[in-house]
């Protein structure tokens, strides 16, 4: 359905209409001002930054290319294509080159001030939701949740000599390797590890499931097959079987005051004297 991928993503980048309207209007004042004044500075934003984009647009906003990109990739991998669209340099370089064309001072102050405005006012509507991030569950440099934190810094001190092998619940298991790349996962998001079978296992089992309780039984023989020492499981989930049938026993209990998952209880299962891989 090539239509409906080219629409899928054009509606991600026309997701802010005001902002995509201030871009093409100044990428048409860039190529007029190039083209009829041949102002170096405009050429040169054509060339470098005002032709890659549109180059970017044609090539990921049509259908076909559309169509073959979100096939063969992850939808979410693809519209990052977007991101590299240098909208908000395009736009400034615009707005600093006009208010500089003024001749009189008290013009070029009084057009800098209503810009001003008009991108407090733009950006102002935004600062509730901006407002979650930087005071929200993450209160540490890495952006990392708490928890997560904590349970990598256990492994990663328990034993610093061998190498770090863990199974993580979700969504647990989407900050590791962004603070810990150390610990191997055996899978991280919709990615395995690799083919290895016990990985297979796990990741349909613990993060593709979709109805029913989870064995842990038969999770911590997958686990100790794989060679994964620790298991970091919820509490709060509903379950059938023990990791203690295979020797996993709890070391480490964690639940810190965050938000959502990342606010329950999570318990640490160590294999002791490593796994059978």
């Amino acid at each position: 359905m090539p239509m409906v991928s080219m629409r899928s993503m054009l509606a991600y980048f026309l997701s802010d209409t005001p902002r995509v309207a201030c871009f093409v209007i100044s990428c048409g004042v860039v190529l007029l001002l190039a083209w009829r004044k041949h102002l170096p500075v405009m050429c040169r934003l054509r060339d470098q930054a005002v032709v890659p984009s549109w180059a970017v647009i044609v090539a990921v906003l049509n259908p076909v290319s559309a169509h073959f990109l979100v096939n063969y990739a992850a939808e979410t991998q693809t519209l990052r294509f977007i991101w590299m669209i240098p909208v908000a340099v395009i736009i400034s370089c615009v707005i600093v080159e006009l208010v500089f064309c003024l001749k009189a001072r008290w013009a070029r102050r009084f057009t800098a001030a209503v810009a001003a405005l008009v991108l407090a006012l733009t950006v102002a509507k935004d600062l509730p939701r901006l407002k979650t991030y930087w005071e929200g569950p993450n209160r540490n440099w890495y952006k990392v949740p708490e928890v997560v934190m904590e349970l990598c810094d256990y492994i990663a001190e328990d034993d610093p000599n061998e190498v770090k092998m863990a199974v993580f619940p979700f969504p647990l298991n989407l900050w590791v390797r962004q603070y810990r790349p150390e610990i191997r996962l055996p899978f991280a998001w919709t990615e395995r590890e690799d083919t290895d079978m016990e990985n297979v296992w796990m990741y349909e089992n613990l993060y593709m499931r979709e109805e029913g309780a989870p064995d842990w039984t038969d999770l911590a023989e997958h686990a100790e097959k794989g060679g994964y020492r620790y298991i970091i499981l919820p509490d709060h989930e509903p379950h059938t079987g023990h990791v203690e049938d295979s020797g996993y026993e709890p070391v480490y209990h964690i639940q810190t005051d965050e938000i959502g998952d990342y606010g329950k209880k999570y318990t640490l299962y160590r294999k002791e004297g490593g796994t059978g891989k």
